[in-house]
């Protein structure tokens, strides 16, 4: 128990833990847009659920850069650098989600399941490539 303690208490532990809400809200944000898209828009699944994607993913930079990771960059050429390489990490996530959802539908996995399965993958993808790729180098900052 201690030990648990003590990594939720560190600054690794509480990066994970914001990562993880921060990632969770990110998650409902794109189910919300996907819902509206269907249900109010009455467009496809997969066209609802690629405007989620996007819509998530800018709100998951703006949150990730200020509230997880702290970033902080001494100029435009370096903001720019940094959100070319989130978005192409995202690019890349929503690739995944894109081809894997209706894979999972052609598997007989039902649209929402197979949505759900998808970005349960996506959000550890993320984190990895946030840390490995986009705001590697940044020193935390402690909360």
């Amino acid at each position: 128990m201690k030990k648990i303690i003590s990594f939720v208490t560190s600054p690794r532990g509480r990066e994970i833990i914001r990562y993880l809400f921060i990632g969770g809200t990110t998650t409902l944000v794109n189910f919300i847009v996907t819902h509206i898209g269907v249900t109010i828009f009455s467009t496809s699944f997969a066209l609802a659920s690629a405007f989620g994607v996007v819509v998530s993913v800018i709100y998951a930079y703006l949150t990730n850069k200020l509230f997880v990771f702290r970033s902080r960059v001494n100029s435009i050429g370096e903001l720019w650098h940094e959100a070319v390489r989130f978005f192409g990490s995202r690019a890349a996530t929503m690739a995944l989600e894109m081809g894997g959802v209706p894979l999972l539908m052609a598997l007989s996995v039902d649209e929402w399941p197979a949505k759900i399965t998808l970005n349960i993958i996506v959000v550890i993808a993320n984190y990895i490539f946030a840390k490995l790729i986009v705001f590697k180098g940044r020193k935390d900052v402690p909360s």
